[in-house]
């Protein structure tokens, strides 16, 4: 297995690795739902049973919350995107055993990661997710890649830890 692969950094690939990292939260933010949930429907029974006026701010804020918590999902990637728009597109060198990234325009070779030190991976439809750990991460569409190189490419990182495949 020896191959090169030139792949671009744009918006959908950007997209779909933040909210792939997203899912992985989502436990907590439903629990959050759920406890903010529990917490206004006691205040209001409360209220309502007292004969004592709820406090408007409290149901402002917690509605703020729920309307904007999600919002996040989808527009955070496009602003966070913006930044990196003009990036140039890295090379990827795979190799049996690892693989290197030529970084851009300036052809610098980063050294050789083993797929082994792989934090994640992720290969959905759209192309492969290299994570490095949770804050660092390659992502590499399958149009740039001949079918035969996806393919090897993906029975490659089958053997590599914490592997997942995504629709």
């Amino acid at each position: 297995m020896d191959f090169y692969v030139t792949s671009p950094v744009d918006y959908p690939a950007y997209r779909q690795l933040f909210r792939l990292s997203v899912q992985r939260q989502r436990r907590i933010f439903m629990v959050l739902f759920v406890v903010m949930a529990a917490v206004l429907g006691y205040a209001l029974a409360q209220s309502y049973n007292q004969n004592i006026a709820f406090p408007v701010s409290y149901l402002l804020f917690t509605l703020f919350l729920y309307v904007v918590m999600p919002l996040t999902y989808f527009f955070i990637p496009r602003l966070m995107f913006k930044t990196l728009a003009d990036i140039p597109a890295n090379r990827y060198h795979f190799l049996e055993n690892g693989f290197r990234v030529i970084q851009g325009d300036i052809g610098q070779e980063s050294r050789e990661i083993p797929y082994e030190n792989l934090y994640r991976i992720y290969e959905t439809d759209y192309g492969f997710y290299l994570c490095l750990s949770k804050q660092q991460s390659f992502a590499i569409r399958r149009q740039d890649m001949e079918t035969k190189d996806a393919e090897t490419l993906s029975s490659k990182l089958r053997q590599s830890i914490k592997y997942k495949r995504k629709k």
